[in-house]
């Protein structure tokens, strides 16, 4: 297969503003707050899956993840 040469009149040109994105905080779903850390951590060594815990937080189970290993790194546990 060759190169396309087709026109794209989407592609991103130069000095082209891109969109912002969310604000911090302004997620479309539940943000984890710093007190529900310890629920997380709770929920996670009563043994429920990552994907469980994330659904009822409204984050991803790698974010759960993320959240429970970053609180245990901070209280020391």
């Amino acid at each position: 297969m060759g190169a396309s040469h087709k026109y794209r009149p989407n592609r991103i040109k130069k000095h082209e503003d891109l969109h912002k994105g969310r604000e911090p905080g302004m997620a479309s779903k539940a943000v984890v707050q710093p007190e529900d850390y310890p629920k997380l951590l709770a929920m996670s060594q009563a043994g429920y899956l990552n994907s469980v815990i994330g659904r009822a937080f409204g984050v991803s189970g790698t974010t759960a993840g993320k959240l429970i290993r970053k609180y245990q790194a901070e209280a020391g546990l």
